[in-house]
């Protein structure tokens, strides 16, 4: 489901705002150029789904190296911000044995705590674990983005089987033509800033996913306390 939405995407961002039709001053670039990429398709939607198999190649490498890697991580520094928590309820503990009510201070203390683990220090781990992943696995998220490309470019019965054709050989074949043409380091193009923008979306993404979850819990709890004292 996901590869005719990244052909379409990827197409759309390329289209030339030269080639926009005459409308696009009224209708707006967006729609314009969208209207061009589905133009292209209209004829043969088969291939919307090329590169599904380098996108598979990229999305199971960087699932597989990311969420092991955040697992590991977010254990890791769990564990640490409790350790120092720890050390810091120790010193106070004697100023804080006389405090009198400290009952909702601690209540509220906890939640915030759990808060921090659960959406702070989970948005961190996957900053790291989802920027290291996108590095490692940019080459094919580049071959893959070459393919989906040229998914438009050609038009007409030759050009088609030509297309089948090349499909057949698979990604291998367009990950060479990168290294040949540019080096190893073409294979790399744009890493830095997918690395940063992955940093960014996951960490707001499973940040956001855990606090979201720890807020509706505190909600249902306090719903169901209601409940069983009405």
């Amino acid at each position: 489901m996901l590869t005719p939405a990244e052909v379409l995407k990827q197409n759309a961002q390329m289209v030339s705002t030269s080639q926009s039709d005459s409308n696009a001053k009224t209708q707006g670039t967006s729609v314009s150029a969208m209207r061009q990429v589905f133009a292209r398709f209209k004829g043969h939607p088969w291939r919307l789904w090329n590169g599904y198999f380098a996108l598979l190649g990229r999305n199971l490498p960087f699932t597989g190296i990311q969420f092991p890697m955040f697992e590991y991580i977010r254990s890791h520094v769990i564990e640490r911000y409790r350790r120092r928590k720890a050390v810091k309820a120790g010193a106070g503990a004697s100023a804080s044995a006389s405090a009198s009510g400290a009952g909702g201070n601690k209540d509220a203390s906890g939640q915030r705590d759990q808060l921090i683990e659960r959406a702070g220090l989970t948005g961190l781990s996957a900053s790291v674990s989802g920027s290291i992943a996108s590095v490692i696995t940019t080459p094919i998220d580049v071959i893959k983005t070459r393919v989906m490309l040229s998914a438009s470019d050609n038009t007409g019965a030759e050009s088609v089987r030509r297309a089948v054709k090349d499909s057949r050989k698979g990604t291998w074949a367009v990950g060479k033509q990168i290294v040949r043409d540019e080096g190893v380091r073409g294979l790399f193009r744009g890493g830095m800033i997918r690395g940063v923008w992955t940093a960014v979306s996951l960490s707001l993404y499973l940040g956001l996913y855990e606090g979201g979850r720890f807020y509706l819990e505190n909600r249902r709890r306090s719903l169901e306390e209601g409940a069983e004292r009405l």
